[in-house]
């Protein structure tokens, strides 16, 4: 199974769409999103382009179009939305996702979890303990630092970033 991993997509659906054609062209699996889509919108978009499961934590820019009717996890077609964070187990390994680095860190350390994801910060980061990682995408957007993707291969367990840019990725 192949996981693509994003962040703080900022409403930007040109580069988020790059992150989309990247999922088609090398048969992803699913979706984890760390939080900041922006807008119903842009989650719509999301949904309507990416045929798998779609995992999305709100994070602080999505309060204000999406906290309004989340207040517990909710399906939306093949989307799942957290209002704070999520867990799942995929292949057998348990991970969370969530938008902010402090919690992100306070569940890391709690050692129930195989991988942590979160966003927030824009900046792409991987730390490793033992078996276990924590792990920030960086953000589709490119506000801050370059926009940027992860690819997870879930038995393998390994971890790859990626350009959002065209040129690059291709």
């Amino acid at each position: 199974m192949k996981v693509v991993i994003i962040a703080d997509a900022h409403n930007n659906l040109v580069r988020l769409q790059r992150v989309l054609d990247y999922c088609q062209k090398e048969n992803i699996d699913g979706l984890i999103s760390c939080g900041d889509l922006a807008s119903m919108d842009t989650l719509d978009f999301l949904i309507a382009n990416f045929s798998g499961p779609i995992w999305h934590v709100l994070g602080n820019m999505d309060r204000d179009f999406l906290k309004k009717e989340i207040t517990k996890t909710i399906q939306r077609k093949n989307a799942v939305i957290f209002p704070d964070f999520g867990e799942l187990v995929l292949e057998k390994k348990k991970l969370a996702l969530v938008h902010f680095p402090q919690k992100a860190r306070e569940l890391f350390l709690t050692k129930k979890y195989a991988v942590v994801f979160y966003g927030h910060t824009h900046q792409p980061w991987l730390e490793k303990d033992a078996n276990r990682y924590l792990i920030n995408p960086g953000n589709v957007t490119g506000d801050r630092c370059p926009a940027t993707f992860a690819v997870w291969e879930v038995e393998k367990n390994h971890f790859q970033l990626l350009p959002v840019d065209k040129s690059e990725v291709d």
